[in-house]
């Protein structure tokens, strides 16, 4: 079964997220950051951070700024937290993203080539929802994390967005051992894209021009009349071959969607002369329906394993289910099933829902493969 355990923590976690090196985890209750390391086979709290206003999401930043993290609060900023010399967690800087109050559902920092840009998702009902992406601009001093130097770029979405993913096309993982430096541009055949999934049920398909640093939709994915809460890229093994994009929805449902890159000349002005803008082209590949009794419990979060050859989704009854591919490749099944406690009466999506997401996460990663298919398994 799962060999990564965690120590008993001093408060419990509802978002979570891994350092590149999958060393290090950060976890955060309403108003304080868990940091725990990863020795041998357990995961240990070294740190307790409290923070001034209640937190919505967290999550490591590239390592080429040291032990670093980023905290979206409730007063519409993104906080940035940095390890010193005496080992402790110290607020570095902090930038307005939206009004107060204002929720902003994610944080995703790009893969690691592009690790010097990460986006914010802003949920409103006001005319500000959207996307918020950070670049570091070219003036700004290697390393800083003075994001008031960092090149902003506010994209509109016409739902508010709940959850944004990166693509993983090959040759751009998340290692922080490759060789490529961070914020390198890419070749043509490696086109970057962020997906959100948005509370209308759609998902929009953002590509990501790094020579001019903008964003430009690329293709709307539809299907759902419930919020698309949870999405996620799978690596991708093969040039050329479309890209596996997971949607969680809501309705209790998960889509895997085929993503193809066709690439469409355009022709721009003055000095910048042609260059190509992607259009995407999206067909539904599978949809996979969680193993419960109608109404189906809302798909919280899912997550690939980083080879792509197992699928982890939590689901708001506490449940934690593992798919896999078959031989074909043609169907997913499901090969193990973790249950946590009761939810709350009356909960559609208790807080211990989303950190089960987190074992999901992690353990499906290196141990999910190791479980046997048999009939314990579920």
């Amino acid at each position: 079964m799962f060999h990564n355990k965690v120590q008993s923590l001093s408060s419990i976690g509802s978002n979570v997220s891994f350092n590149p090196y999958r060393t290090r985890l950060l976890t955060c209750s309403e108003q304080s950051i868990t940091v725990l390391r990863k020795k041998a086979t357990n995961w240990v709290e070294t740190h307790q951070v409290q923070i001034p206003a209640k937190i919505h999401n967290v999550a490591w930043i590239h390592p080429i700024y040291g032990s670093a993290f980023l905290v979206a609060d409730k007063d519409g900023s993104v906080q940035v937290w940095r390890e010193d010399d005496r080992d402790e967690f110290v607020c570095d800087t902090k930038v307005s993203v939206a009004k107060s109050g204002t929720r902003i559902t994610a944080l995703s920092v790009a893969p690691h080539r592009f690790g010097t840009v990460f986006a914010a998702c802003v949920a409103s009902d006001a005319d500000d929802a959207g996307l918020v992406v950070f670049c570091r601009c070219e003036e700004a001093q290697t390393g800083s994390l003075a994001l008031t130097q960092w090149e902003v770029l506010r994209v509109p979405c016409a739902s508010a967005p709940l959850s944004l993913a990166w693509s993983r096309p090959i040759g751009l993982g998340d290692s922080p051992t490759s060789s490529s430096s961070p914020g390198a541009s890419p070749g043509a055949s490696h086109s970057v894209l962020a997906s959100a999934g948005c509370a209308n049920g759609s998902a929009l398909i953002y590509a990501f021009d790094v020579l001019r640093s903008r964003f430009y939709l690329a293709s709307t994915v539809a299907g759902h009349e419930r919020p698309i809460r949870a999405l996620d890229w799978a690596p991708q093994h093969q040039s050329g071959t479309p890209q596996l994009l997971a949607l969680g929805s809501a309705d209790g449902t998960v889509d895997l969607w085929h993503i193809t890159e066709l690439a469409t000349e355009e022709r721009g002005a003055g000095a910048q002369g042609q260059h190509t803008q992607i259009a995407v082209e999206a067909t539904l590949a599978l949809r996979l329906y969680a193993d419960a009794p109608e109404p189906r419990p809302e798909v919280l979060r899912l997550s690939f394993q980083p080879t792509g050859m197992a699928l982890g989704v939590s689901l708001a009854d506490c449940t934690v289910q593992l798919w896999r591919p078959t031989l074909q490749y043609d169907k997913w099944e499901l090969f193990c099933t973790v249950r946590g406690g009761a939810p709350p009466p009356g909960s559609g999506a208790p807080s211990g829902a989303s950190s089960l997401a987190s074992d999901c996460e992690s353990a499906s990663a290196d141990d999910a493969l190791d479980m046997d298919d048999g009939s314990d398994a579920q």
